[in-house]
């Protein structure tokens, strides 16, 4: 099966109007909270809302990039918080990027976030490719997509990382992501004392493959069903 193939056969949307991928057989997003969760898990999670305040470049690396919404949240997050000087850098990660026109559906139900999305979407390709570099000038912010397995992809980086939002599917539904290479190559490029990460999954092999490249890991309340969540910092 070919990448256009995938995209094809792996995207749709469910009776609840939930997107929904055939290959990782689990929705993207949940309709209701969905907004909130990403708040929850990687902007809090990660102490953006104090650390955007003394920002002056700052970059975050998302495993992951699914639907944008994470993506959205930290630049209402940044635009809000940081110095009017300071740019942000975001680099994410997608084996199955989705087209413009499925992006635009799924962001249509985030109204807090629909003049960002106007502003993404208007730059975004139909299909991105991978080495994909969007500038925001007015956003303060330029987004860099890398396309396909992040295990090879994220070898093309070398920018220090600040915060690392790890948000794929789930390790149960998606190991070929949750490997040795990534927390390897996210230990090549954190800062020792500064470099934090947050992520949903509290999943044994998470939280290991973290603590063994020097990432010190706590559990902390998770959203809504969600017991516990993953909060880190490196060392």
């Amino acid at each position: 099966m070919n990448n256009a193939d995938s995209r094809e056969n792996n995207i749709y949307f469910n009776t609840s109007s939930q997107l929904y991928s055939r290959i990782y057989e689990d929705i993207y997003f949940s309709i209701s909270g969905a907004e909130a969760e990403s708040e929850h898990v990687f902007i809090n999670g990660n102490r953006l809302p104090q650390r955007f305040c003394s920002a002056r470049d700052f970059t975050i690396a998302e495993a992951g990039f699914g639907t944008g919404l994470n993506f959205l949240k930290t630049l209402q997050r940044w635009l809000k918080s940081a110095p009017s000087s300071a740019k942000l850098t975001y680099i994410a990660f997608e084996l199955y990027p989705l087209e413009n026109d499925i992006l635009r559906q799924a962001q249509r139900s985030w109204s807090e976030l629909k003049e960002l999305s106007e502003i993404f979407l208007h730059s975004y390709p139909k299909v991105p490719t991978t080495g994909c570099t969007l500038n925001f000038p007015e956003l303060r912010t330029t987004l860099q997509l890398f396309v396909g397995d992040i295990n090879n992809e994220i070898t093309k980086v070398n920018s220090r990382i600040d915060a690392w939002f790890l948000d794929g599917f789930a390790p149960s539904k998606n190991p070929e992501m949750w490997t040795d290479e990534l927390f390897s190559n996210m230990q090549r490029l954190s800062c020792s004392g500064t470099t934090t990460c947050a992520t949903y999954s509290c999943a044994r092999i998470v939280r290991e493959g973290l603590k063994k490249h020097n990432f010190t890991v706590l559990k902390t309340p998770g959203f809504g069903n969600k017991k516990y969540m993953l909060q880190g910092i490196y060392h």
